[in-house]
């Protein structure tokens, strides 16, 4: 059997929109309740749950048309994990409603892109390499759990992507010197035909995420001027969906980051990183 692309990308677009909807309309319900209004409430979360169930049956069936076992078997231990489909959660540092099933989702269906292209993300150039790139980059999560990767830190995150990346595009390159006249930098991975520079940063505390998302603030401007590399990615790998992507994008768009940075969300599994043993030395001779 056959997966057509655009009709797949076009009924996920659909469903995912319908969610956001609900979840929308919920948050404003409970930010501003009435009299009667648990009726409303009921009807609101039946629709956000019908459309994740319809996220879920796509994902399943085109998973198993494509032969992505692992995907099938690791996208049904979370829906069977799932008590509450319709649940939505209050992100007390970002002050909004979100859905945690639908950020996991999220993360799901960006796994496809590697896989299923989207016409619909096509660039105007007709730009078939850039868009691969942008589909490796939010496989992350996926090429984590294909390659059997427990990553720790980000260099576990950034050599599985490596190893990918090679393959599709030969003159990957990674931790090459970028310098500029107030600081060196470097690097993690870059892609030279498209003068495409790649950082990876990795999260596995909701405290470590924002305190990465400050630095990348502060350092994308040190990455201005080079005459190589023109287009620059930062992509957040977080262990758990510690904040709302869509707080995350208003932050984005808040810090004026330029225009030739794009930045991806990703979440997969991972470890705490262990603490460095600690020596004791012998005061004693």
């Amino acid at each position: 059997m056959n997966l057509d692309g655009a009709t797949f990308w076009r009924a996920i677009d659909s469903e995912l929109q319908s969610a956001q909807q609900a979840v929308d309309e919920l948050e404003d319900l409970y930010l501003n309740p009435y009299d009667g209004y648990e009726a409303e409430e009921y009807a609101v979360q039946e629709r956000l749950a019908s459309s994740l169930e319809t996220l879920r049956s796509l994902m399943a069936q085109s998973a198993q048309i494509l032969g992505l076992n692992r995907f099938d078997e690791e996208l049904s231990r979370f829906w069977s994990s799932t008590q509450d489909s319709c649940q939505i959660e209050f992100h007390d540092y970002y002050e909004c409603f979100y859905s945690p099933v639908l950020i996991k989702f999220r993360d799901f269906i960006r796994s496809f892109a590697a896989f299923i292209p989207n016409p619909n993300l096509e660039s105007p150039q007709g730009d078939s390499d850039l868009y691969r790139l942008e589909a490796v980059l939010k496989s992350t999560g996926h090429i984590i759990n294909l390659l059997g990767v427990k990553p720790r830190c980000e260099n576990d995150v950034r050599n599985a992507v490596y190893k990918v990346l090679r393959i599709v595009f030969e003159n990957t390159v990674r931790e090459v010197p970028i310098s500029n006249s107030l600081k060196n930098f470097k690097i993690d991975i870059g892609v030279e035909s498209l003068a495409c520079a790649i950082e990876y940063k990795y999260a596995n505390t909701e405290a470590k995420a924002r305190n990465i998302l400050d630095g990348i603030y502060t350092d994308v401007h040190g990455y201005s001027g080079s005459e190589i590399w023109k287009n620059f990615y930062a992509v957040l790998y977080m262990t758990e969906a510690f904040v709302p992507e869509s707080a995350i994008r208003e932050d984005w768009v808040r810090n004026e980051v330029p225009e030739n940075w794009q930045l991806i969300i990703v979440s997969g599994q991972g470890e705490l990183k262990p603490n460095a043993p600690m020596i004791v030395k012998n005061t004693y001779g």
